[in-house]
């Protein structure tokens, strides 16, 4: 509240009782009147008042030149008045108050504070454009402080960069809306949406680059949200805006609702994705999945009870997924221009890891469920170049079917080849690797495990070094080559080889030459080498 600009309050006892007859003089008592009627006293309360008019208008001058940078909106039903707030909210069509609020912000942004209590919405707002603020702008929660949302809301900036800072607020949707946020660098942190799923999307052609920080936020669905549509967080860019970039952090996320997770498909070049320390849960009846595309690092989450984490072109490391199937995906034409993909060190309970294209599968410990295998390395499309095929080295896979298959699947004619799987522990598997018919000229190499054998239907696969290989490591012993030619037989010490005619091979001992002509040792240790380097050679 203001400060009054009276600090003094002017008395209200100037006479209003002149007869006629009644003179002014110095001091009413002189003229037998009281003191009030006293002229020095009268000027002295006119001049009072005087300065008072001044002060007034001195403090109307400050106000009027001072712009709102911070607006509040309270709510009658949580027992806020006028007196508290500058927009008050009557809970049931409070759209009205929410849009005259950010007006008076208009041309400088500023932030606007809802105090604890339930805003209700009930319109489809598309709130003004943000950019037009002419400024940042800031949307903060009490403690308490509830959007009920029972359309969409949105905010945009498609005139002007803009920054926005959600805060400390609650959306909850009566059955299912959605929080649009474009075109902004946008910060939402610390709020809860209950059925409300939120997109962000930005870049279009001739606007710059936006950035999206999603932390620290709670995130829940039930099973009465609609079943179709996109995913409850979506990120979308519409170009490839150089720099923009893209956060989720921090989040705990947890849908009962038939529908994607999280989506994101950041466009070719100059966009990417973070998605780190979140904790996402579904529920193992619904067809929940996660997709992301293009350029992302998702590291050091925990995902539970998906059906699905489809993870394109992009880096998955230090994640635990628990009841599911991480499906990476890497470039399937061997184009490097495009990102390549990994999974590095996730630990998988109770599911899989497919791998498809250009990726490289390594030091993941998966623990397969007994009716599926631990890594599946499959081919990601009809057209796809037979020899973009993943890498699958050092992983820890424990299962009771097949540990490592080469997999046969609709998509996977014509052939597939060139897959790399080496030096794996496989534990517990009836088959440790499996290669299906389709594969070709593949390396299984240095696989270590305690049983089974490695089951190969395909054509000119390289397998060697694995734990069933016989003798030393050496690999697997093949068909035994033609004889080769050899030294002639007999001869004695002392005695050399010389040819018997030009013929290949034909030799024969004789005695050295006696005298000076004669051949040296090292003549004859020369010849002899040639003679068993030749014979090595024809051997095979």
């Amino acid at each position: 509240m203001a400060n009054k600009p009276l600090e003094t309050p002017l008395p209200a006892d100037l006479p209003e009782n002149w007869s006629e007859g009644q003179i002014v003089a110095p001091a009413g008592g002189s003229v037998g009147l009281s003191q009030q009627h006293g002229y020095n006293y009268l000027m002295n309360q006119v001049n009072a008042a005087q300065r008072a008019v001044n002060q007034i208008n001195q403090s109307f001058e400050n106000i009027s030149g001072k712009r709102v940078c911070r607006a509040v909106v309270g709510a009658a039903s949580a027992g806020w008045t006028a007196g508290d707030c500058d927009f008050l909210c009557d809970g049931q069509n409070d759209d009205a108050q929410i849009v005259k609020a950010l007006e008076t912000l208009k041309s400088h942004g500023g932030k606007l504070v809802f105090l604890s209590g339930d805003y209700k919405v009930n319109q489809a707002l598309d709130l003004l454009d943000l950019g037009e603020l002419g400024g940042d702008i800031g949307l903060e929660g009490c403690p308490g402080a509830r959007l009920i949302l029972t359309k969409n809301l949105s905010f945009r900036a498609d005139k002007a960069p803009c920054h926005c800072h959600i805060s400390g607020l609650t959306f909850q949707a009566e059955g299912a809306a959605v929080l649009y946020l474009s075109e902004l660098h946008a910060l939402v942190e610390n709020c809860m949406f209950q059925n409300v799923r939120v997109e962000f999307s930005g870049s279009r052609s001739g606007l710059p680059a936006t950035d999206f920080l999603f932390q620290n936020n709670w995130m829940e669905t039930t099973a009465t949200m609609p079943s179709e549509g996109w995913g409850l967080l979506r990120v979308s860019t519409i170009t490839s805006a150089e720099g923009s970039k893209t956060a989720i952090a921090h989040n705990f996320i947890r849908s009962a609702a038939k529908l994607p997770i999280l989506e994101a498909f950041p466009p070719p070049g100059g966009t990417s994705v973070f998605l780190s320390n979140n904790h996402i849960q579904g529920f193992g009846e619904n067809a929940q999945t996660f997709n992301i595309d293009r350029g992302a690092l998702v590291a050091d989450n925990i995902f539970v009870d998906i059906k699905q984490l489809d993870i394109a072109y992009s880096s998955v490391v230090g994640n635990y997924v628990k009841n599911g199937v991480l499906w990476v995906n890497g470039p399937n034409n061997g184009a490097v221009d495009i990102p390549l993909a990994s999974a590095v060190c996730n630990q998988v309970e109770n599911g899989s890891i497919v791998a498809s294209g250009l990726t490289m599968v390594t030091g993941n410990s998966v623990q397969a469920p007994s009716d599926a295998s631990g890594i599946f390395c499959v081919k990601s499309a009809n057209n796809a170049a037979p020899e973009a095929s993943p890498s699958v080295t050092g992983n820890f896979v424990a299962g009771q079917t097949v540990g490592i298959q080469l997999n046969a699947n609709s998509y996977q004619a014509p052939e597939c080849s060139c897959a790399l799987v080496s030096g794996n522990k496989i534990y517990g598997c009836s088959t440790p690797i499996q290669i299906e018919a389709n594969w070709s000229d593949c390396l299984i190499a240095d696989n270590l495990f305690p049983a089974g054998s490695i089951v190969d239907k395909g054509t000119g696969n390289l397998i060697r070094g694995n734990s069933n290989d016989k003798g030393s490591g050496a690999g697997t012993q093949g068909p035994q080559g033609p004889p080769g030619q050899g030294l002639p037989s007999g001869g004695k010490r002392g005695q050399i080889l010389a040819k018997a005619s030009d013929a290949d091979y034909d030799f024969v001992w004789i005695d050295p030459p006696s005298g000076g002509g004669g051949a040296t040792p090292e003549q004859i240790a020369e010849a002899a080498r040639i003679l068993v380097e030749q014979s090595w050679e024809e051997s095979y």
